[in-house]
């Protein structure tokens, strides 16, 4: 990974970290190792294609009770929370963000 420069650092309210996202380009073929307590699902998110047609969205989400939060759709996709925060910001440095989701939690 080449290493581009840094997102803006987004706090996670339940457990008290914050994250600092890298953004960075790869060279080579890459297939990521998920560890699979942590990340529901990984897919990849075409930035050469500026069609891909985010769109800011609520959606229920499963929680301890259920609630909708915001976040981004994209094909059947629903990014939300920190990673929504971090797309958000990504989104807004390349000129695209279609407005980014309120922290929820």
């Amino acid at each position: 990974v080449d290493p581009l420069g840094y997102l803006n650092s987004v706090p996670v309210t339940h457990s008290g970290f914050l994250v600092t996202p890298l953004v960075g380009l790869l060279r080579h073929p890459f297939t990521p190792r998920v560890q699979t307590s942590e990340v529901e699902a990984y897919f990849w998110f075409p930035l050469r294609d500026r069609s891909h047609q985010v769109r800011l969205e609520r959606r229920p989400v499963l929680r301890q009770p259920p609630e909708e939060m915001p976040g981004y759709a994209f094909q059947d996709h629903f990014v939300w929370g920190v990673t929504g925060l971090i797309l958000a910001d990504l989104l807004a440095r390349l000129g695209e963000a279609p407005g980014q989701p309120p922290h929820d939690g």
